[in-house]
């Protein structure tokens, strides 16, 4: 299983709130509080540092600078002064990306890293259970995610 796919799993538990059986709701829990554990780690590795995020908010607050009232249309006057503005919105931006562009690069290694990461095999060891407990009445969907769950000895019958 890889890295990305515990994030599948984790996103889609509420379609697992329904099924009966004390095991396979231990087995849900269980698992549960194992990938989001394994979550922490990995959206520990992505965190932006408080600069990056300085930054991403001096980014936003300049582009809020620069709105023009939330319109879309605008009259002749209207968009030759907004081309003027979207000139100097970008002059502002450059200059902006020029004095951060080292936090840039980190967050950029940081997001590279991340992304090798959900490539890789994770080494997360979940709690199993057999195909006989789960019921009969399960939808495909909840059995695409119970099937992480699923004893490997049970998959190969």
């Amino acid at each position: 299983m890889k890295n990305s796919e515990l994030y599948l799993i984790f996103n889609h538990y509420k379609l697992l709130g329904d099924l009966s059986g004390a095991s396979i709701k231990y087995a849900v829990i269980k698992n549960e509080r194992l990938i989001l554990e394994e979550l922490k780690v990995l959206e520990e590795i992505r965190k932006p540092s408080e600069k990056y995020q300085e930054f991403l908010k001096k980014q936003a607050d300049i582009q809020e600078k620069y709105k023009k009232d939330g319109k879309v249309e605008f009259t002749k006057e209207e968009a030759e002064a907004a081309e003027i503005n979207n000139a100097s919105m970008k002059q502002e931006i450059t200059s902006l990306k020029e004095d951060n562009k080292d936090e840039i690069a980190v967050q950029e290694i940081k997001q590279k890293d991340f992304s090798e990461m959900l490539d890789r095999d994770s080494t997360i060891k979940l709690h199993k259970i057999s195909i006989s407990c789960v019921p009969e009445e399960v939808s495909t969907n909840q059995m695409s995610i119970l099937s992480y769950f699923i004893s490997d000895d049970e998959k190969q019958k």
